[in-house]
């Protein structure tokens, strides 16, 4: 497997950096995805135009599956408007993206390549094991947490 550009790789790292820190004055968007039994996650959004309009949809129920062994998916009921947002990244362990042609986002648990097509949108803090350990689909609530 060809791996990706090492200046590609750190100009996303740059990227996803410069927009996970909220703006003086402004508060991090926090979400909460709520896996029932399993427990709960926070993803911290990075301040992109797709990360906002992501937050402005919450709360939502959604149908997870894995893909791949790399990432759990899911659906979203209607497409997410990115806006100016970067369309690419290098997606580690914790990311959370959304796939541009299939409209669904992504939670990657293991860290994957560089790829086009998939917008940043924040990054799990705290509960990524979760959906390590998560077999089979699953659904999960996903919304503002304070």
């Amino acid at each position: 497997m060809q791996r990706g550009s090492p200046v590609l790789s750190l100009v996303c790292g740059l990227v996803l950096l410069a927009l996970t820190r909220p703006a003086a004055g402004e508060e991090a968007m926090r979400v909460r995805v709520d896996l029932g039994k399993a427990g709960q996650a926070l993803v911290l959004l990075n301040d992109s135009e797709a990360a906002r309009n992501f937050y402005a949809m919450l709360p939502l129920k959604l149908a997870f599956e894995d893909f791949n062994g790399t990432e759990k998916i899911a659906t979203l009921s209607q497409r997410l408007d990115i806006g100016a947002s970067p369309t690419s990244c290098d997606p580690k362990k914790g990311s959370l993206a959304y796939f541009i042609p299939w409209g669904n986002i992504a939670v990657f648990y293991k860290d994957f390549r560089p790829s086009r097509n998939l917008v940043p949108l924040g990054t799990i803090v705290q509960g990524i094991s979760l959906f390590e350990e998560q077999e089979g689909d699953f659904s999960a609530r996903v919304e503002r947490a304070q």
